[in-house]
Parts: C-alpha cells; sequence; structure tokens
C-alpha cells in the first residue's frame, strides 16, 4: 500500500496553548448615548403633560363661559330695572323728606307744658335754616292769672325753650279770662326733620299730647327765613 508523500508520517502533540486575556474598558460613548435617550424621553413626557393640561384649562374655562352666560341670559332685566327705579325713587323720598321741617316735637312739649284752662288761639314759627333753631310766637286765652303764672313758669322751666317772655296780656272784660301773648327761641332739639322725628319717636303718651295741642291750637303758621 502506498503512502502520500504529502501527508507526514508522524504526529508530534503541542502542548496546550491558552487564550489572550481580553483587557475591559468603559465605553463612553454609548454611556452618553443612553443617558440622552433618557433625557430626551423625560422632556417629551414633560411637554406632553403641559401640553394636555393646557387643553384640560382651554376646555374648563369654555365651560365656564358658556355657564356665566347662560347664567346671564336667565336674568330678566325688566325685574332689575323696575328694582333700580324704585331705589331711586326712596332715595329721592328721603332726600324730600329730610329737608322738610316738622314741628310735631315741639308741639308735643307745648302741649305737655299747657294746663287745660289754657289754650292757644294762633301759633307762628319762623325756622332760622343758619342755626337750626326757630322762632316762635303764639297768641293764648288762660282762664284766669293763677293757671297764667303757671304756664309762665313751665316754659321758662324748659330747657328746650329760651328767651320765654309773656306779653300783650289783657283780661276779657265779659268772661274774665286773660289774653297773652308769648313768644320765645325753640332749640335745635325740637326742629327736625322727618328722620329726626323718627329717630326721637318715644312712648305713647306723647302721640295723645299732640292730639290735645293740635285741637286746642285753631292757627298754626311756618315760615323759614333764608
Amino acid at each position: 500500500m502506498s503512502v502520500f508523500s504529502h501527508i507526514p508520517t508522524s504526529f508530534v502533540p503541542l502542548p496546550p496553548q491558552s487564550a489572550p486575556k481580553r483587557k475591559w474598558r468603559l465605553d463612553f460613548a454609548g454611556a452618553f448615548g443612553f443617558v440622552a435617550f433618557g433625557i430626551f424621553v423625560l422632556v417629551s413626557f414633560v411637554a406632553l403633560s403641559i401640553f394636555l393640561y393646557q387643553m384640560y384649562l382651554q376646555h374648563t374655562l369654555a365651560l365656564v363661559h358658556k355657564d356665566v352666560q347662560t347664567t346671564q341670559q336667565s336674568f330678566n332685566a325688566t325685574p332689575i330695572q323696575k328694582i333700580t327705579t324704585l331705589n331711586n325713587q326712596l332715595i329721592v323720598a328721603q332726600r324730600l323728606l329730610n329737608t322738610h321741617i316738622t314741628l310735631s316735637r315741639f308741639l308735643d312739649t307745648l302741649s305737655a307744658d299747657t294746663p287745660k284752662n289754657v289754650h292757644f288761639t294762633s301759633l307762628s314759627v319762623v325756622v332760622n335754616s343758619k342755626d337750626g333753631t326757630a322762632a316762635m310766637k303764639a297768641n293764648g286765652i288762660a282762664r284766669n292769672f293763677n293757671t297764667l303764672v303757671v304756664e309762665s313758669r313751665t316754659l321758662e322751666g324748659n330747657k328746650d325753650l329760651s328767651q320765654v317772655v309773656f306779653s300783650d296780656i289783657s283780661v276779657v272784660n265779659t268772661t274774665g279770662n286773660i289774653n297773652f301773648t308769648v313768644s320765645g327761641v325753640i332749640s335745635k332739639k325740637l326742629v327736625g326733620n322727618f328722620s329726626a322725628v323718627v329717630n326721637g319717636m318715644g312712648t305713647a303718651s306723647t302721640t295723645t299730647t299732640v292730639a290735645s295741642s293740635t285741637a286746642s291750637t285753631q292757627q298754626h303758621t311756618t315760615t323759614t327765613t333764608p
């Protein structure tokens, strides 16, 4: 059997050879790419969240605006206009009443200070617009001198009346009654507007005395000085 000349006739085993060791090193390019990708994902998520929140706010604002328009349309303009007109009328009426002089408290005081045997035939009151006081002058008839003295002392002792003067005292021959004239200055407290009268209303007895005073007064004139 022939043997090919290119095939070795002997085999010499070689010692095993170890594989070369690999050296590990950091891949900075890969790490940077990973971080950049994470930042991109985070920024995209934040941008998407902001966009969605903006859309939500716009939708909510549109709903609120629609509700406001619906509420405005539900109001009827006619009742509101009537209420406004009524309010203006009340304001004007209050102003007129505040400028209107009332003498009910003075008549109340005069009636309380007047005895039963004295009555007035005329009464004139002139209001001084500068200081708020008023000058009064009244003509009256007393049953006798004793009654007239009581009336004089009572009016002179009234703190709301000043400069009280009795004059033109005369005796009626047929009846024996005493005619007299009394004048004085009424304090600002008793000469006030409607609001002052309402705020100063007190006891129920004053209503009765006012009625008796107005019944005994036959003439009542009120004027105002500039």
